[in-house]
């Protein structure tokens, strides 16, 4: 055979083939005004590897993120995000890689009331060290504590009251 003008195969990637994997996240953000936010968000996947099926490989995600909100007085509110953050994949076999992520996503709240929404989102994490993309859909619930109390505890205004001075 002639080796020399065999075409060349493409290194194999270096991390593990995840697709198609179910995993959690939760976050925990703080609402600026009532469009604009910011989370810190830890979200973990756990899977079989793609070339040794026994080996369980974890990843996992931790980013700080921010997102602003259209249409913040309807119940049903889009929102566009970006982020930046770090993966972490292990395996039993392995002590851990860890990488440097930069992410942006779509997504909607569906508010029930001040202080719980339905949260819809679609996400892209790009893993800046290797390349790669990912792709994320993500629905969860967000409770926001304190959303509807805040407004009762501020004291109502009163109109201001002209004043006439007497003649002394």
């Amino acid at each position: 055979g002639d080796t020399l003008n065999a075409p060349k195969q493409a290194a194999p990637h270096t991390r593990p083939d995840l697709e198609d994997e179910l995993g959690y996240a939760l976050a925990l953000g703080y609402r600026f005004t009532p469009a604009l936010g910011l989370e810190v968000n830890y979200g973990r996947t756990e899977s079989d590897a793609d070339v040794l099926p026994s080996v369980t490989v974890r990843n996992s995600r931790l980013s700080l993120d921010g997102y602003y909100a259209f249409n913040t007085e309807s119940a049903f509110s889009p929102y566009v995000l970006l982020g930046v953050g770090q993966t972490r994949i292990k395996t039993a076999l392995t002590a851990g890689v860890e990488d440097t992520l930069a992410e942006a996503g779509i997504g909607a709240f569906y508010r029930f009331n001040q202080n719980v929404a339905l949260r819809a989102e679609l996400r892209n994490v790009h893993n800046i060290d290797e390349t790669l993309n990912d792709q994320l859909a993500l629905v969860g619930l967000e409770f926001s504590p304190g959303g509807a109390a805040a407004k009762a505890d501020e004291p109502a205004q009163q109109p201001e009251q002209a004043q006439e001075e007497a003649p002394v």
